[in-house]
């Protein structure tokens, strides 16, 4: 009687356990996710603009956490298109 109440308990632990483990595995990736594609757009912009490529435009996903930055990226692209007086 004790050792059914020992084992149910061990295996409710160890499914509570596994259920955790996955959770936070695709909780980090869809997590990963959200800030390494605007991180690697945002890179990408500022390459493009050590470049002198001025013109090149990048969008992120609307609601993004990162858009001030990137607003503020395609404010300097166009100061810096712009013709020296």
């Amino acid at each position: 009687m004790i050792g059914d109440i020992h084992s149910d308990i061990t295996g409710a632990t160890l499914i509570g356990f596994a259920s955790y483990v996955i959770f936070s595995f695709v909780y980090s990736l869809m997590l990963s996710h959200r800030v390494s594609g605007p991180m690697i757009a945002i890179t990408e912009f500022i390459s493009q603009l050590t470049k002198g490529n001025f013109k090149y435009r990048r969008q992120l996903r609307k609601g993004d956490e990162l858009e001030p930055i990137m607003k503020g990226l395609h404010e300097l692209a166009a100061e810096l298109d712009k013709p020296a007086s």
